[in-house]
């Protein structure tokens, strides 16, 4: 029996996370987060879905996205593009079955001070991973509206 669509309200942002299946890492090399962002903006723009900001880290994922006036467009983008990207790590390193822990983890995004808020979160979290020195340096990320 298929999944029920998660509900989202039109216009919205909304904070989306992933990681990897027993914590284990996803994005091996930076052709895997390149691949994943090109995928991305593909199936944003396919379902024209906003992306706000993103931060890919080793064994997880934050997106901050926007619906439209059709917010079972988030869903359905969500589908394919996290399908389309599994597809390409299971044959890339040879391995079958799933590369994500589950489906995705979603939480609406209430007001601006929420979004900046997440915003933050996500310009902070390669820093606090020890991955870079200032959240600038991290190549990995976007954040919109923050410099």
């Amino acid at each position: 029996m298929a999944r029920k669509l998660n509900n989202y309200k039109p216009n919205t942002y909304y904070h989306i996370l992933n990681r990897g299946h027993n914590k284990k890492v996803v994005f091996r090399q930076d052709k895997d987060k390149a691949t994943f962002l090109n995928y991305l903006s593909f199936y944003s723009k396919e379902f024209n879905i906003e992306v706000d900001s993103y931060c890919l880290m080793r064994t997880h994922f934050h997106l901050i996205l926007k619906t439209n006036e059709y917010p079972t467009q988030l869903s359905r983008m969500m589908q394919v593009f996290m399908t389309k990207f599994c597809i390409y790590i299971n044959k890339k390193y040879h391995m079958v079955g799933a590369v994500f822990q589950g489906r995705y983890k979603k939480r609406e995004i209430r007001d601006f001070g929420d979004l900046i808020t997440v915003r933050r979160y996500l310009r902070d979290n390669p820093v606090k991973k020890g991955y870079v020195e200032r959240p600038g340096d991290y190549k990995w990320m976007r954040i919109g509206g923050l410099s």
